[in-house]
């Protein structure tokens, strides 16, 4: 197979992967940037972390006004609470509201059928794949910031 044939597999694959994101933007109404902190909001829970405007900010390596403002915007439509630290009245904490969470829940699990769907297609060559990513991974790793 020729590298450029490779190159195009793996753009349509992206693309593919960027459709289904902008669907569930779409659906949800949400920019991506909202849609990453909820993710991030949501596996730092699951984690037992509680999240902070300053640790979001520097997660996405943004200024913490920037991440405020989008904060806010979550508050404001009722998809994020945010909670006040006992200790430190300056300190707050955000924190999915229980709607927003079961409909995170909810993508995930349908994201994580689609997921095993996919290895089943796969067969035998699930192995392959596996050795493949390590070896992308690796790559990634060592040569991009």
């Amino acid at each position: 197979m020729e590298n450029q044939e490779i190159s195009m597999k793996l753009r349509a694959m992206k693309n593919k992967f960027i459709s289904n994101l902008c669907q569930i933007l779409k659906r949800y109404n949400l920019t991506r940037m909202e849609f990453d902190i909820l993710n991030c909001i949501y596996f730092s829970s699951m984690d037992k972390k509680q999240v902070k405007a300053s640790s979001l900010a520097k997660y996405f390596d943004v200024s913490i006004p920037a991440v405020m403002h989008k904060l806010d915007a979550l508050e404001t439509r009722r998809l994020v609470e945010k909670s006040t630290d006992e200790a430190d009245r300056r300190i707050k904490y955000y924190t999915l509201t229980l709607e927003t969470k079961q409909q995170l829940e909810e993508l995930f699990q349908h994201q994580k059928q689609r997921g095993e769907l996919f290895l089943e297609a796969l067969g035998e060559e699930k192995e392959h794949l596996s050795r493949i990513l390590d070896i992308t991974l690796k790559f990634l790793e060592e040569n991009y910031d």
